[in-house]
């Protein structure tokens, strides 16, 4: 898989911490309500965190080991720039590749 098609999840720290102590994450209040995980490709976390994180610190989660018939490549509005989705079951700690904490900004 070449770089730009890495797939990742921004994780709060107080996510993070859950997902560490639980093993699962079924994702944020966002993902829930709109019934899938967002992901985002290494092209597009940086806009996210800055748009929605405020840019706080985070958890910038490597994903790996998803079952793909679960993802799908969707633009996030019609015409919209396409993301991963995940529809999948929760993450677990084997989707987990890598994570860097990234420092507020």
């Amino acid at each position: 898989m070449k770089d730009s098609q890495k797939i990742f999840k921004i994780f709060t720290p107080s996510q993070w911490e859950y997902f560490q102590k639980s093993g699962v994450f079924h994702g944020s209040d966002l993902d829930i309500k709109d019934g899938f995980i967002h992901l985002s490709f290494a092209d597009q976390w940086q806009s996210i965190w800055d748009k929605f994180f405020n840019k706080e610190e985070i958890y910038l989660v490597e994903i790996c080991s998803l079952d793909l018939k679960f993802l799908k490549i969707e633009p996030n509005k019609p015409g919209g720039t396409k993301y991963p989705h995940y529809y999948g079951e929760p993450l677990v700690k084997k989707n987990i590749k890598e994570v860097t904490k990234i420092l507020a900004g």
